[in-house]
C-alpha cells in the first residue's frame, strides 16, 4: 500500500528492460529462481533440459529482477542468490551451467519490515548487497484527497532516478535544474 510494487513495475518501463518477478513464500526452493531441469519430448523420446529460473533469465537478458516479500524465503535460498547479486555477477545452476549477468542487470527485492522479534527479514549477508529505501505510508488526508481526485491542493514535484553502472542517484527538479534527492 505504499508504493514498492508500482516503482519497481516502473523502472524496467522507464529504461526499456524486461522484468522478471516472482512472490517468494517460505515453501520456496531455489528451483523456480535459479533453473530446474524439465522433461520434453521429441521423436517419441523424452529429455531432461534445464530451463533458466525467474532471477537467471532476467541476468541473461539484462533485465530486472524482482523478488516481492523476499524475507519469507528460506535463509538459504536467499542466500544462494548472493552471487548474483554482489560483483560477481553470476550464479551456477545445479547441471553447472554457469550463469553471467549483462551490465544493465539489476536485481530488486521488497518486504515488509516488522518491530516484531519473531518475525525474520532478509539475512544480513544477502542485505549487504542492496541499497535499502524506506516507504512510509502517505498521511491520511492525502491519501483521501488523491483517491477521491481532490489534486488541486497538492504541490507537484519532479523526481527521477539516474542509473549509471551500478549506481542509482535520486533527484529532483529545482526550477530548470536537477539535484540530488
Amino acid at each position: 500500500g505504499v508504493g514498492k510494487t508500482d516503482m519497481v513495475i516502473q523502472l524496467p518501463r522507464i529504461v526499456g528492460r524486461p522484468l522478471f518477478d516472482i512472490t517468494c513464500d517460505s515453501y520456496m526452493t531455489e528451483a523456480p529462481l535459479v533453473g530446474f531441469p524439465e522433461l520434453s519430448g521429441q521423436n517419441g523420446s523424452t529429455v531432461t533440459k534445464w530451463e533458466n529460473g525467474v532471477a537467471s533469465k532476467a541476468a541473461e537478458e539484462n533485465g530486472f529482477f524482482y523478488g516481492d516479500e523476499f524475507d519469507q524465503l528460506p535463509g538459504s535460498v536467499q542466500k544462494r542468490l548472493n552471487s548474483l547479486f554482489d560483483d560477481r555477477r553470476c550464479i551456477t545452476r545445479r547441471d553447472g551451467k554457469v550463469i553471467t549477468a549483462g551490465d544493465n542487470f539489476m536485481g530488486v527485492v521488497s518486504y515488509n519490515p516488522s518491530e516484531r522479534l519473531s518475525k525474520r527479514e532478509l539475512e544480513e549477508a544477502v542485505a549487504d548487497r542492496f541499497v535499502h529505501l524506506s516507504f512510509e505510508y502517505l498521511p491520511p488526508q492525502l491519501e483521501a484527497s488523491l483517491a477521491l481526485q481532490n489534486t488541486d491542493s497538492l504541490g507537484l514535484e519532479e523526481r527521477a532516478i539516474l542509473i549509471s553502472g551500478d549506481t542509482m542517484r535520486f533527484m529532483y527538479k529545482s526550477g530548470s535544474t536537477w539535484k540530488d534527492y
